[in-house]
């Protein structure tokens, strides 16, 4: 055992770290803060740092202090914030939202590394002290939650977490990083970090496989959960309270297929033991690929990871899709975009006897139940389909649940803690019978009200994309055809196109390059029944300004309320009067328009930047 101390007690059989102590490859241990990041490019790497990186924003600097209780973040930081005070010049934000409520919330990380020489399966026991009340909040490695709780002034708080090390391939690289080094970040404002020791163990692991909504998540800082891209799989470790290790190897963007073809699963398979759980989570971006649909590829390739998983006498796991924020803006309806790919999961787990977490459904229901307005609290602002860390928090949650009804964990421990810990229930009121909290959520880590207002995303340059479709465009002074006019307001809205066409109209061509803008349309109700013919959609037919704003207004509903229509304007169609009366309640046209006259590209595009989503 390695057992570290970040106060002076006198032990020489311990390493005293001090509060200059940085870490850089060399020394083998110490805090990571900005200026290890400029030793070496590999430490810019989230995989290979903490998972939390500095605000663009932001001035100031992790500074770190020490005292008899241990080592700190100096309070001093939020002079840091000044830049970001001067972007908040209103004062008081929508909702009665203050600045300095959000500057409290605001907190630096204070994060320790150490060099654990040979991968594998650790324990690494952490010991912080509250010098006064407050959350805090322990992630080890790549951000995965460990501990988070209320400490009282003067309480001493010690837990062993099992991690799992080993290589990893970082977010948009290509080659095998070796990572052998242990990594412990403490959050809050009044606490310090003791004592920290690791020591060889051994345990289950939980391999994770899946895409952006599982990954390791990096964070900016100073930290704001709701501001903050979060994957359930760095959240699990959270509810399975030291019954195994969990190992993430998902990445954004990956499918059944490039999780092998670019080497992630490889490293995988090289650690798994017999008795280790391999979990999949797939479908999100599977289903943009022809070759990937739900029966055929998407299948096929989840077989095969069965098989071989089982070959090495480990457990495979199937998990069904986390459900996207998606809805219907002509009829208000909830739009389940990933329901085949649902539905296959649950067949391969009943055909081959797989246990299935059913994520899909457990996080559809709580969508649809909070409606689309409130439910985007759980998600990144501006993003329908990635969670922030509450809602990864969350999810984490329902997995952990469906992990305790297949067997796979117990069901005692920490349901306790949890149910001590609930403040408020979501679903079935009351207590579970049992002694359970079947119906509840932890509901005591909960995200604002205002999270929409609280747009943060300005400030990310590198989460954000704030170009506007009028800027470059290809052949402005053209008349915008049908499937332009789809292309474009599925861009301008953020929904999730596919290159899966099934073939509805006998007009379109799967190999065209807006199929599969056209089955999006389809799949998001943005083809009206008015402007198909004989099973034709006309694709290349100039559309009429009625019939854009039918699309752009109908697209915008499924992400923000619009007003309702004073009266149809005089002109328009039985059809599109509503919409068209909706957009002049808006400002976006007047209702003297040529309803029934052709748009230009450039009009089309100007009129969807001031639809701001």
């Amino acid at each position: 055992m390695t057992e570290y101390v970040f106060y002076n007690n006198g032990d020489s059989n311990k390493i005293l770290v001090n509060p200059d102590c940085i870490y850089w490859e060399k020394q083998g241990f110490g805090f990571f803060t900005e200026e290890t990041v400029k030793s070496d490019k590999r430490y810019s790497l989230t995989e290979l740092n903490t998972g939390f990186e500095k605000e663009e924003w932001f001035a100031g600097e992790v500074r770190i202090l020490q005292d008899e209780y241990g080592c700190y973040v100096d309070s001093l930081w939020r002079d840091g914030l000044r830049s970001y005070q001067e972007i908040l010049e209103d004062g008081v934000m929508k909702d009665g939202v203050t600045k300095s409520r959000i500057l409290e919330d605001c907190r630096l990380p204070l994060s320790f590394k150490a060099d654990i020489g040979e991968k594998g399966f650790y324990q690494v026991t952490v010991t912080v002290y509250a010098v006064e009340e407050e959350e805090v909040l322990i992630y080890l490695g790549r951000r995965h939650l460990a501990y988070r709780g209320r400490l009282k002034a003067g309480e001493r708080y010690c837990r062993t977490f099992p991690v799992f090390i080993c290589d990893i391939i970082p977010r948009g690289e290509t080659d095998r990083y070796h990572d052998q080094e242990a990594e412990v970040t403490v959050i809050g404002n009044h606490v310090r970090l003791a004592k920290v020791s690791i020591e060889r163990g051994n345990g289950r692991t939980f391999f994770l496989a899946g895409d952006s909504t599982v990954t390791d998540q990096s964070a900016k800082y100073p930290y704001r959960p709701e501001v903050n891209y979060g994957g359930w799989g760095q959240m699990i470790s959270f509810y399975l309270n030291g019954e195994g290790a969990v190992s993430n190897h998902a990445h954004s963007g990956l499918t059944t297929e490039s999780f092998r073809s670019e080497g992630h699963y490889e490293i995988m398979m090289d650690y798994v033991r017999p008795g280790d759980i391999c979990a999949f989570q797939f479908g999100h971006n599977d289903q943009k690929l022809a070759h990937l649909k739900a029966e055929e590829g998407y299948r096929n390739n989840l077989m095969t990871y069965i098989r071989e998983v089982r070959e090495k006498q480990a457990i495979p796991v199937l998990i069904t899709s986390l459900a996207r924020n998606s809805w219907k803006g002509a009829d208000g309806t909830y739009n389940d975009l990933l329901k085949e790919y649902s539905d296959v999961v649950k067949r391969i787990g009943e055909e081959e006897g797989v246990p299935v977490l059913d994520l899909h459904q457990r996080s559809m229901e709580f969508i649809k139940e909070h409606g689309l307005q409130d439910s985007k609290r759980w998600f990144y602002p501006s993003d329908y389909t990635h969670t922030n860390d509450y809602g990864a928090y969350l999810m984490a949650y329902f997995v952990w649940e469906e992990l305790k009804k297949v067997g796979l964990v117990e069901s005692g421990g920490k349901a306790e803690v949890l149910k001590a810990e609930i403040v408020e229930s979501y679903g079935n009121a009351g207590e579970a019978e049992n002694g359970g909290n079947a119906g509840f959520t932890p509901a005591s880590w909960i995200p604002p009200q205002i999270i929409e207002v609280l747009d943060f995303s300005q400030f990310s340059a590198s989460e954000s994309n704030n170009k506007k479709l009028s800027e470059g465009l290809e052949r402005p002074e053209d008349y915008l055809t049908r499937a332009e006019a789809l292309d474009l307001v599925i861009k301008a809205v953020n929904f999730f196109p596919t290159n899966v066409y099934n073939d509805l109209f006998t007009d379109v061509i799967g190999h065209e390059w807006y199929a599969g803008s056209v089955e999006c349309g389809i799949q998001n109700g943005l083809i009206p029944s008015q402007m198909v013919e004989n099973h034709t959609f006309c694709p290349d037919r100039f559309i009429a300004l009625e019939e854009f704003l039918w699309i752009a207004i109908t697209a915008y509903k499924s992400r923000k309320e619009v007003p309702s229509p004073e009266h149809f304007p005089k002109g328009t169609k039985d059809w599109t009067g509503a919409m068209a009366g909706s957009a002049c309640a808006m400002g976006l046209v007047s209702e003297q328009e040529n309803w029934a006259g052709s748009i230009t590209r450039q009009e089309a595009a100007n009129l969807l930047d001031r639809l701001i989503i």
